[in-house]
């Protein structure tokens, strides 16, 4: 804890320090996956979620992205964490889900929501159809996350976990600063 003195106000921040990284062993061990070994590298200007593999739907890392089974389509892709910085946006949860199938007449559908435990429903900013041949359909839900200061966003999303749900079918996605008992 420390104070700010300014124009003769204090102000009483409290500024909680992250928590330690997780081995990835510990973190498979629990059915957790990262992104990478070194998922914690980037704090504060970004904070990548994990993956909570309960029903063994984690096939690989695929880039950025979890490429996950669903009961449908090929793969679900999923990249999500926050952004201090993204293009124009400032201090946001970002989720971008690409959906891949056999056919194009399977994603003409696409029911995709996404929901914060912490910070509520997120909203799709954009559609991006046939990027290549990797992306049949690529979507990215955002929500803002407002900060007083840039460590605040360990409060922020400390105890959050972002569901995705893709006709039907739930994926959670865990925040950074978890705990493992």
């Amino acid at each position: 804890m420390f104070f700010l003195f300014s124009c003769n106000v204090q102000k009483n921040i409290n500024v909680q320090n992250h928590l330690p990284q997780i081995s990835t062993k510990k973190l498979l061990q629990n059915n957790i996956i990262s992104p990478n070994s070194h998922y914690k590298s980037r704090y504060y200007s970004m904070l990548p979620y994990l993956f909570y593999n309960g029903k063994g739907d984690f096939i690989k890392i695929k880039g950025d992205y979890f490429s996950l089974k669903h009961p449908i389509y090929e793969e679900v892709n999923i990249m999500i964490g926050y952004w201090e910085e993204l293009g124009e946006y400032r201090n946001i949860l970002l989720a971008v889900v690409w959906v891949k199938s056999k056919t194009q007449y399977d994603l003409t559908n696409l029911d995709i929501n996404v929901v914060s435990s912490k910070h509520g429903l997120m909203i799709p900013k954009y559609r991006h159809r046939d990027r290549d041949s990797n992306f049949n359909n690529e979507i990215a839900y955002t929500v803002k996350i407002p900060l007083e200061y840039e460590r605040q966003i360990i409060d922020k999303v400390y105890d959050d976990v972002v569901t995705i749900t893709v006709n039907g079918y739930k994926y959670e996605m865990l925040n950074p600063e978890l705990k493992l008992d």
